[in-house]
């Protein structure tokens, strides 16, 4: 099996990072016109690729997450004031 120290290693690349700089970004992204946040996921994140199931989870995480924040971040979009 993967030690757990490689394992928490990828998880904190793959997934909390993305996790992290969408936090960091969201308040600017929501002041604009038109934004878009863009997660670069793999084929492991949906296919059990062998040996590389730490990779793996943390791409079918960000999958979720991405999904998750299109629904959260929805009632946000940029709205043109009618003035």
């Amino acid at each position: 099996g993967v030690p757990v120290d490689v394992a928490r290693r990828s998880m904190d690349v793959n997934f909390w990072g993305a996790v992290r700089m969408v936090k960091a970004f969201t308040p600017l992204l929501m002041r604009c016109r038109s934004a878009h946040i863009v997660n670069v996921s793999s084929a492991a994140g949906t296919l059990p690729i062998p040996y590389l199931s730490m990779y793996g989870s943390a791409k079918a995480a960000l999958n979720h997450y991405g999904d998750v924040l299109r629904v959260e971040l929805a009632p946000f979009k940029y709205v043109e004031s009618a003035i």
